[in-house]
């Protein structure tokens, strides 16, 4: 990227201008990588439980059958 737009920003507006569009710059990069962690927690959750719900779909189906031989 080229640091030219910066020059041309700071001396057309002055260094208030400058600070705002990095902090605004910086505050956009912090939220996708904020966004990009958070999608892949929920992922990771997601596949987590649809893992146990699995697993425990069979425990319930194996404990029905033992019941229903005892009776």
């Amino acid at each position: 990227m080229s640091k030219e737009w910066i020059y041309e920003v700071f001396k057309k507006n002055g260094l208030l201008a400058v600070l705002v569009v990095f902090f605004i710059w910086q505050g956009n990069i912090r939220e996708e990588r904020i966004n990009q962690r958070h999608d892949e927690l929920d992922k990771y959750c997601r596949e987590t439980l649809q893992k146990m719900i699995k697993e425990n779909i069979e425990v319930i189906k194996e404990n029905t059958e033992v019941l229903r031989r005892l009776k």
